[in-house]
């Protein structure tokens, strides 16, 4: 796989990986993906993040027919989750005299994967470095979307190496990395975002706030297209998408979101339901989690101001929609919100249980104890939904 010129003396000279179909084992990837990494000749050679250690072998063999015998000089680390550090190993066994530049939280982080020391150059916020002929500045991003995130821009180039940020799982054929020989990947960069940088909205914005003076000509990304025309329109959507959430009245929304298997667990969802938007200051959303896509519930239950979620028992646990739903929501989001669990069982019960547990690890406020009935809900079990209503109600 050959290196891709930029722009003068600027090679994109990353790894693709067309046939993968997920991604850290919670993405789909159905256009694959690229670890992209790239080299600035010049007076000084800098090499900006590595790829995936398996593709390091092609990756050295790439950089050496560049740089033709010389040395590099520089690596910056915009990142060091493994997709993008897996190869510095390799970098520093070759190039023994390389200066690592990053973050102090990229500088432990590398420490702790190679278990060795590095020549390693901690920088700050806003700060700038002449490298040769080159001047970067440096803008500290922490939580896009690990802690040690940077933002690399290259003045004289007009070039921003923005790390994951604005970035997507999409793989063109051999020889093509730019946005503008792309097809519509949209779909691809806004799925990006929901994953991996929407439970962390407001970093997002305060890092496009601390770019938005930029004159930035090119975005090199870490993955997917380098982007090349419309830059400010992907800043945009990424600002639209990073807007606190805008309520729709003053009421406060309480989600309900239930499996059931034989409609025991369904029957305490609807009295909940019932009982509660008969409250005028609340909004009420009833949902069958197994009718819904995962982000979209997703998203319901972090908008919400309070949670209840239901699922009967079976083989001493909640049903598998349920915990694919809490794989999904993310802790940040949903701190200090209100929630409580319910279902029906036969004659172990557990689900209940394990579903306040992991929604106190999702760092909920859990009610104590939620609600259990054996088998179909009597009219006392209903008289006991309808209070418990009354009283989450209360606690919003």
């Amino acid at each position: 796989m050959e290196s891709i010129k930029l722009k003068e003396n600027v090679f994109w000279v990353g790894a693709k990986d067309p046939d993968l179909r997920v991604f850290d084992i919670i993405m789909n990837t159905e256009y694959g993906t690229t670890y992209n990494s790239y080299l600035i000749k010049g007076q000084k050679n800098i090499l900006i993040e590595t790829v995936k250690v398996r593709f390091a072998s092609e990756y050295l063999e790439k950089l050496e027919s560049l740089l033709q015998g010389e040395k590099l000089d520089y690596l910056i680390t915009n990142h060091t989750e493994p997709d993008h550090s897996g190869s510095v190993r390799n970098i520093i066994t070759k190039y023994p005299d390389i200066q690592v530049i990053g973050t102090r939280a990229a500088y432990i982080y590398l420490k702790a994967m190679l278990n060795e020391d590095l020549n390693f150059k901690v920088v700050s916020d806003g700060e700038e470095l002449k490298l040769g002929n080159k001047t970067f500045k440096f803008i500290l991003a922490p939580f896009l979307h690990w802690p040690d995130t940077l933002f690399s821009y290259c003045i004289e180039d007009d070039i921003l190496f923005s790390g994951d940020f604005l970035g997507c799982h999409y793989c063109m054929e051999n020889g093509k990395i730019l946005s503008t020989d792309a097809d519509d990947f949209l779909d691809a960069f806004k799925y990006y975002f929901e994953v991996i940088m929407s439970p962390f909205k407001e970093h997002a914005l305060k890092a496009l706030d601390k770019i938005k003076d930029l004159d930035i000509q090119m975005v090199c990304t870490s993955h997917g297209p380098v982007l090349v025309k419309d830059i400010d329109m992907y800043k945009d959507l990424y600002r639209q998408w990073s807007q606190p959430r805008l309520k729709k009245s003053d009421r406060k929304v309480v989600f309900i979101g239930y499996v059931s298997a034989y409609g025991y667990t369904q029957t305490i969802a609807e009295v909940l339901y019932e009982k509660l938007k008969q409250n005028q200051s609340l909004d009420v959303d009833l949902v069958d989690l197994s009718e819904y896509k995962l982000e979209a519930l997703k998203d319901m239950i972090e908008n919400a101001d309070g949670i209840l979620i239901g699922s009967p028992t079976f083989n001493q646990d909640a049903l598998k929609p349920v915990w694919d739903v809490l794989s999904v929501v993310c802790p940040i989001n949903v701190r200090g919100r209100l929630a409580a669990a319910f279902g029906s069982y036969g004659w172990s019960g557990e689900a209940v249980k394990l579903l306040e547990d992991r929604m106190k690890g999702l760092k909920f406020k859990v009610v104590e104890s939620g609600l259990r009935f054996n088998f179909a809900p009597s009219d006392m079990d209903i008289h006991t939904t309808a209070e418990f209503a009354d009283k989450f109600a209360e606690m919003l």
